[in-house]
């Protein structure tokens, strides 16, 4: 586990998912969560764990679901240090 609270490899495959295949992967966690009525804990660790998934299902920004912001996020998130993040003010 990380400080997330997720577990590392489940991050990591998250992670290495292309874009296509995310949406699934978070509607199986979350419908595991509802089952479980875990759904708030699991949303919180989903954010901790996942810029994406903060950006786009916590915050709402369904107009960032595009390849390239999702690359973008996965860089950063990959190596944070050393990263200016200008495109993140376009």
């Amino acid at each position: 586990m990380n400080e997330s609270g997720f577990p590392v490899a489940y991050e990591v495959a998250m992670r290495a998912l292309p874009l296509d295949g995310l949406r699934k992967y978070w509607d199986g966690l979350e419908e595991v969560a509802r089952r479980e009525k875990k759904v708030v804990e699991c949303v919180r660790m989903l954010c901790l764990a996942d810029l994406f998934y903060l950006l786009v299902r916590a915050c709402r920004r369904v107009d960032m679901w595009h390849p390239w912001i999702y690359a973008r996020v996965r860089e950063v998130e990959g190596s944070p240090d050393g990263h200016l993040d200008l495109w993140a003010r376009w």
